[in-house]
């Protein structure tokens, strides 16, 4: 049985840690600008933004080098963040120490809960 290999372009090929600290970064940077506007928005209001811990990520697949961003590459994954499976195609660059999340599409779904014995 043929396999599907993680990455088109080996050199280009994030571990399933290093997508983790991209999507961390990524939503960090988001829960700030959120929490920012909240905080111009209501003054007087106490604004607390805390980043769900990522439990898994899993279904690595990236593609070709973008032709015109030479460290940059497309990757789809899922990632398990609280109650949600998290379904993502983002746009990967890496600057020679970190990969960074320059453009994302993401769909969230519930996770199906766990099963119990008894």
């Amino acid at each position: 049985m043929a396999q599907v290999s993680r990455c088109a372009v080996a050199s280009l090929c994030p571990t399933d840690e290093q997508i983790r600290d991209a999507i961390y970064l990524d939503i960090g940077q988001e829960a700030h600008a959120w929490a920012d506007a909240q905080r111009a928005a209501n003054p007087k209001d106490s604004i607390i933004a805390d980043v769900i811990a990522i439990r898994q990520v899993a279904n690595v697949h990236c593609g070709e080098r973008i032709a015109d961003e030479p460290s940059a590459v497309n990757c789809s994954f899922t990632y398990l963040q609280g109650h949600h499976i998290i379904y993502e195609v983002a746009k990967l660059t890496w600057d020679g120490r970190v990969w960074t999340v320059l453009g994302k599409m993401t769909v969230s779904r519930l996770a199906p809960p766990k099963r119990t014995k008894g």
